[in-house]
């Protein structure tokens, strides 16, 4: 296919980095997979949220370069830029990883639509480092149950931080 005239000069484009090959024939590029295990999590606006996500997506095994995040989307936002940036470089036969139920979905209905997105390019949900098949029925009456219960907390918090945005409807308070 080459001539093999003696040593040339491969270049890696990706990272401008030059090696020499001696041999072209023996030669092949490297594969560069995706990463195997991928962390999301859906977080509100504080930083203080934002670190326990980063916290908890570390104690599962993912590593910081590989860790998306969805900040302060809301409820009613269909679309989620990082949740789409972290499925796509998994390969099939990846993992996405997330800390919770509520780290990844809004609604029951949001649920239901990113895991048959996830199953579709077939990769592994894993939920507290548990993938699906793991979760005993139980323990996933348990995890609804949570969710529901943060889902809940979350509307409330967003209510009252919607609240205290708004102006009075009465208009300024008189003074003396």
């Amino acid at each position: 296919m080459y001539p093999d005239d003696g040593p040339c000069t491969f270049v890696d484009v990706d990272h401008g980095s030059a090696a020499v090959v001696t041999n072209l024939a023996s030669w092949r590029p490297a594969r560069r997979p995706g990463p195997t295990r991928i962390g999301y999590a859906r977080v509100r606006r504080d930083q203080a949220d934002l670190r326990e996500a980063i916290h908890e997506l570390g104690q599962l095994g993912v590593d910081s370069a590989h860790i998306y995040v969805d900040r302060g989307t809301p409820a009613r936002a269909r679309d989620r830029a990082q949740l789409q940036q972290a499925v796509a470089p998994a390969r099939p036969g990846g993992t996405l990883a997330v800390a919770s139920l509520t780290r990844l979905a809004r609604s029951h209905h949001d649920l239901a639509t990113i895991t048959d997105m996830i199953r579709q390019n077939e990769i592994t949900l894993k939920i507290a480092g548990r993938s699906l098949e793991q979760i005993s029925a139980a323990d996933m009456i348990v995890m609804a149950a949570q969710f529901d219960a943060d889902l809940i907390t979350e509307a409330v918090l967003e209510d009252a931080e919607y609240q205290v945005r708004m102006p009075d409807p009465r208009g300024p308070s008189p003074t003396l």
